[in-house]
Parts: C-alpha cells; structure tokens; sequence
C-alpha cells in the first residue's frame, strides 16, 4: 500500500492558532513531502507565517515548492531575510510566486532582500507584485527582470509606477524575452501612471508590447 505523502496544496486565510495547533501544523508542513503549493495571507498572524517560512528555509520541503502565494502578509525587516533565503533556496523548483499586497515597508533594505531573492528564482513563470503602491520604490526593481527568462505572466497592477520605470521594466522583459526565443504572454500595468502622461507615452509602450508580449493590460482597457 502507498505511503501517504500529504498534501499538495497548503492554504491558510485570515486565521489564528493556538500554539499547539501551530506545533501540530509545522510539524506537518515540515514533513509533507507532496507540497507543491502554499498559500497564506490576509494577515495570518505574522509571527506563524515567519516560523512556516523559516520552517521550509531549513529542511527539504521548501526545494519541492512549485507555488508560494503571499497576500496581504506584510514583509518587514523582521522577515525579509527568512522569505529571501527562501526564495534562494527554492530558485531552481519556483514557477509562480505572489507578492501581492506585501511590500508595504518602505526601508530600502527590506526591499533589497526580497528583490534578490525574486532575482535567484529564474525558473519563474508567473510573478505577481499588484498592490504595493511602490512608486518610486519600483526602481528597486531595476536589472530584476532581465534575469527572469521563463517568465511569461507579470503583475504591476496598483503600483503607481512612474513612466520610466514601467517602460524600463519592459525593456528588460524585452531583452529577457530575446533570450529565450519566445514572447510573453500577459503584462498587467493597470493602475501605474502611464495614462497620466499622455499618448506619446502610451504609444511607447505599445510599440513595446507588439516586440515581446502577446498582451498587455492598461487602464484604458477597462473604459
């Protein structure tokens, strides 16, 4: 008869445990050797959240996840070095990562430790950063994408990004996409400055858009 390995999805929304109960769930976590896809966020209490991410960064069950969604789970300079380190570790396996909502702490470092991390994950598929309002701070970003070559869906959306570092952004997918010999296929810059600038900006990026992605999604496309 099989052994049972657990699950393959492990999903935790908007809840708290006891400590026992959070003993009894890491120990399951460190052991399920089927996981493939973990999900949590909606201000899960943060100090179980970091423990689960410390958890998978120190035993062999973070090298199997394919999946780690990440929403409205605030990343401060408490845990950004245990999520990175985990990033790292899962570089080679990672194909979707969701961030959305997350990146609410504006200190440079923070942000630095979770960019390299992002960075290492070069398997990555789908990556999805909408809700961070990060302004400015998306020039953190800068020399990222280039290095995601398997990358074919990505999130801006709610970033209030200015023009250049939107169209900086898609240059590097460009050249990222130029690399692998195949394009894009979803690129979402709703709710960044784009529309703010006015046509000349906006033909830019759709002179972009028709070099490497097979769609891109703009404010204007909800009118």
């Amino acid at each position: 008869m099989p052994v049972y390995q657990g699950t393959e999805l492990f999903e935790i929304y908007s809840c708290g445990f006891d400590l026992w109960t959070e003993h009894l769930l890491l120990k399951f976590l460190s052991q399920n050797l089927a996981l493939k896809t973990l999900c949590f966020g909606n201000n899960i209490w943060l100090m179980f959240g970091k423990a689960v991410l410390r958890n998978f960064t120190l035993n062999d069950v973070g090298q199997l996840l394919h999946c780690l969604i990440l929403e409205d789970w605030p990343i401060n300079s408490s845990n950004c070095s245990i999520l990175r380190d985990l990033l790292r570790k899962m570089a080679s396996t990672l194909t979707s990562l969701s961030l959305k909502g997350c990146l609410i702490d504006r200190n440079q470092n923070v942000l630095s430790e979770i960019v390299s991390g992002i960075a290492d994950c070069t398997s990555l598929q789908t990556l999805d950063l909408s809700g961070n309002s990060l302004g400015n701070y998306g020039t953190c970003f800068s020399g990222t994408f280039i290095k995601l070559t398997q990358l074919n869906e990505l999130s801006l959306r709610g970033n209030r990004l200015p023009t250049n570092v939107v169209v900086s952004i898609m240059k590097e997918l460009l050249e990222s996409s130029k690399q692998r010999g195949s394009r894009m296929k979803v690129l979402d810059v709703r709710g960044n400055k784009i529309i703010e600038e006015g046509h000349s900006v906006r033909k830019t990026i759709r002179n972009l858009q028709r070099s490497f992605v097979d769609r891109i999604i703009c404010d204007q496309d909800d009118k």
